[in-house]
């Protein structure tokens, strides 16, 4: 079996449409499609399998999580842990997934009486450390700051931690972080960052398996695989209560 990895820049896949025939290849698994791609998708006739990871579609092969539930499960894990406050940090660039965990979320919290301020919920204009340092110093300087932080963005962890020990905030005795998304260096962070994540062998198996599956057996309905999140509980978050 020979596997071909190509890159694409977001909106253009469009570009790769001579890579995406029954001709070079048997099957095409895709990750980190936009809205426009799926667009181009589902309106071109590919006459071969198409898996599309992390984004549940319709017409076409898929692999995803339950977004909204992992948005509700984080606000569960608030609300066993004790918190009455909670906060989001985020980004305008997020996807489609992270939009739908952010509401999952915040419709949970509220559910249960967590209070989040309007002030303790920002989407900054980056996806890095600058925003979550520039969103947790804002939060922070407000005094008035939130007991729990779920940041949407792995790549904005370090922002914020580093805006707390600037202000003087102790995570997690003041303050603990829950981020979504992994780095192998979240283990080596002080305090160790907690996590919400999908394991990414996890998702290519099973995007393998499907495709697989669909080439071997001729299937021609779409099918929807849904799986579910992990966690890894360090020092800047504990655990559900059990």
């Amino acid at each position: 079996m020979e596997f071909i990895f190509r890159f694409f820049h977001p909106d253009k896949l469009f570009q790769e449409r001579e890579l995406l025939t029954s001709q070079q290849f048997s099957g095409v698994i895709v990750y980190g499609i936009t809205d426009v791609d799926e667009d181009f998708l589902n309106n071109s006739v590919l006459n071969l399998p198409i898996v599309v990871l992390l984004r549940r579609e319709e017409n076409l092969h898929s692999i995803c999580l339950d977004d909204y539930a992992v948005g509700q499960n984080i606000a569960r894990l608030f609300m066993e842990r004790g918190h009455k406050t909670a906060g989001y940090i985020g980004s305008h660039q997020r996807g489609r997934g992270a939009t739908i965990r952010k509401l999952g979320f915040l419709e949970q919290c509220r559910q249960y009486g967590i209070q989040i301020k309007e002030q303790w919920v920002i989407d900054t204009p980056k996806r890095d450390y600058e925003g979550g340092f520039i969103a947790m110093k804002e939060i922070i300087e407000g005094k008035d700051y939130p007991s729990i932080m779920f940041i949407s963005m792995p790549q904005q962890v370090i922002g914020t931690l580093n805006a707390c020990q600037k202000a003087g905030v102790r995570i997690p005795d003041d303050m603990e972080i829950l981020a979504y998304g992994t780095y192998n260096y979240f283990n080596y962070l002080s305090p160790t960052i907690s996590c919400v994540y999908l394991p990414m062998e996890c998702l290519a198996q099973t995007a393998l398996d499907l495709l697989m599956t669909v080439l071997d057996k001729n299937i021609q309905m779409p099918i929807n695989r849904i799986l579910h999140e992990e966690y890894c509980f360090r020092e800047s978050c504990g655990g559900f209560i059990e």
